[in-house]
């Protein structure tokens, strides 16, 4: 997959410098004061362009080197991750004549397969070595020897390819698997530096990874591993135990080559990987300290992880940091980059619920219920589970081991009606559509709500009407019942409340309408109109929360703030 005499402009450029007499492609660009790159790969054609533009060396180049601009090549770049920022070459082409070569960059390429020598990256005077000796590859500025080596097996195998395709979709697909072995325990994705690395550090990394990933039973060790690894943080349930292994499942998935008749332990390479963590391979690196072990990187995570852990939302993660129920290690002002040790978060958990005693309770079954119902509480599941962890909500906290989600609670009754008390009371200002769905009705029924002067807009609109003031909601519960809310708490359908209430004392609704083409009814009550017999048919919360009775003696691992 590689052809020779396809020189990089870098190459061409260091070419003439060398036929002035000039030890490097920087010493004739600032003679020409032309700005010089920092890397082989930032020379483009624009500045062979600039360096042809100067007329001796026009003159000089159709004449002694005719044949230099029809070797070069520009090829469409892979990211810039995919190439080395340090100067790489082989010498052993360079003492046969041959340019440098663009593909040398490439992350991947560190031996030369016509040569079988690794690349050096330790020389950057390439075109001032015209008295090397037979024994030496040299250089009059700087001297190194260059010697021999087997090519490495994963550089055999992308050679092997005759699709260019298919060998870039395997240097895409190897450095993946690299970047996931670099730190194979860890909650924090790693992004390897691989433009910094040395030729040896590189030959190494993408060695281990392609024989690792060939192996038949890498999966199964690496999760086990992972696992194992993990015991500590068990108490937060699968997703944390599993947390990553999914991206690591799903690469090893893919590989086609096999490596099995190899002689490599997995174990210890992974863990040769996580024990000597070196923090400069990486370019994701400042939730690293200069004293953390392998393990204390291991443990540390992002507040987006542990809020995929604990199956809550930024807002649910910032409250409970902000309250000081969950430690965190390093604050932020975006929740994404608080820096947790999730050891410290199983620990504040275990801390917060107590083991209750084995037997079945009451309580209202929060799996399973319809976000339509949460919608009316203005709650979802994570601002439940959020509760939970907070201590203001009381109930049951089900972690269940072979389950990815954790969100299995079990919650009474009277505590979440005062959580939905809590909300509306800490709310600013409602959208029209939140404030629909708050009553069970369609957003034109709030319109008609506003339009009887039931509701108001929030007064600091100016244009649009689409958010609903605060104040005018909170008495409107004071005065009034919704009908509409109360059947999608009741589980019944609005007709039949209404009936009965008819039934018990010949009362009518207060309000009764709906808006053009609206098929929703929207049916009011005054509170004061009712009588306690008929109040009790209208308001009997959340019966559409299906009563259990959970029997905590179960293999189910459940934390609880309520007795």
């Amino acid at each position: 997959m590689h052809s020779m005499n396809n020189s990089s402009i870098y190459g061409a450029i260091a070419r003439i410098a060398d036929f002035y007499g000039m030890s490097s492609a920087v010493e004739l660009l600032r003679r020409l004061n032309i700005p010089a790159p920092k890397t082989p790969m930032d020379y483009s054609s624009e500045l062979i362009d600039a360096v042809m533009s100067n007329a001796t060396i026009c003159h000089d180049a159709k004449r002694f080197m005719p044949w230099l601009t029809n070797t070069m090549v520009c090829e469409e770049r892979y990211p810039a991750i995919a190439y080395s920022k340090k100067f790489r070459a082989c010498k052993h082409c360079l003492r046969e004549g041959i340019l440098h070569q663009e593909y040398w960059q490439k992350i991947h390429y560190t031996h030369c397969l016509t040569h079988s020598v690794p690349l050096t990256d330790s020389c950057v005077h390439i075109y001032a070595d015209n008295d090397w000796e037979e024994d030496e590859i040299g250089c009059k500025q700087c001297v190194y020897d260059v010697e021999s080596a087997p090519t490495p097996h994963y550089l055999r195998h992308w050679d092997s390819f005759t699709d260019k395709a298919q060998a870039d979709a395997f240097v895409q697909q190897l450095l993946n698997i690299a970047e996931l072995m670099i730190r194979p325990f860890d909650f924090f994705d790693a992004q390897i530096a691989w433009d910094k690395l040395s030729i040896s550090e590189t030959t190494s990394i993408l060695e281990n990874a392609f024989i690792l990933a060939g192996k038949p039973e890498a999966t199964a060790v690496w999760t086990k591993l992972v696992t194992d690894h993990r015991a500590s943080v068990a108490s937060l349930g699968n997703t944390a135990l599993m947390y990553g292994l999914d991206k690591v499942k799903s690469a090893l998935r893919r590989v086609s080559w096999d490596t099995s008749d190899t002689d490599i332990n997995i174990a210890t390479i992974l863990n040769h990987y996580h024990t000597q963590h070196d923090k400069g391979l990486l370019r994701t690196r400042y939730h690293i300290g200069d004293e953390d072990s392998g393990d204390a990187v291991s443990f540390k995570a992002s507040g987006a992880v542990i809020g995929t852990i604990l199956d809550v939302d930024s807002r649910g993660l910032t409250e409970l940091v902000n309250n000081r129920v969950l430690p965190v290690r390093k604050t932020s002002a975006r929740f994404d980059k608080l820096i947790f040790d999730v050891r410290d978060v199983a620990s504040a958990v275990r801390d917060i619920f107590v083991f209750p005693l084995p037997g079945h309770v009451q309580a209202v079954s929060v799996a399973g219920t319809s976000q339509k119902v949460l919608d009316t509480l203005l709650l979802d599941t994570k601002r439940i589970t959020t509760a939970l962890i907070s201590g203001r909500l009381k109930g049951y906290w089900a972690i269940n081991s072979t389950e990815s989600l954790i969100n299995r609670s079990t919650v009474s009754a009277s505590s979440l009606a005062e959580l939905f008390e809590h909300e509306l009371e800490n709310s600013d200002h409602l959208s029209i559509v939140v404030t629909a769905k708050l009553l069970g009705i369609q957003t034109t029924g709030v319109k008609g709500l506003v339009q009887r002067q039931l509701l108001r807009w929030a007064p600091w609109q100016r244009t649009c009407a689409q958010v609903v003031d605060i104040e005018s909601i909170r008495t409107f519960f004071e005065n009034y019942i919704c009908i509409n809310r109360e059947a999608i708490l009741k589980g019944k359908n609005v007709t039949a409340i209404v009936d009965d209430i008819f039934n018990c004392c010949g009362k009518s609704p207060d309000v009764r309408f709906n808006e053009f083409r609206d098929p929703t009814t929207v049916v009011l009550y005054k509170k004061a109109s009712l009588a306690p017999c008929c109040s009790v048919l209208a308001t009997n919360q959340l019966e559409a929360l299906k009563k259990v009775g959970v029997d905590l003696s179960k293999k189910v691992k459940r934390f609880a703030n309520a007795a």
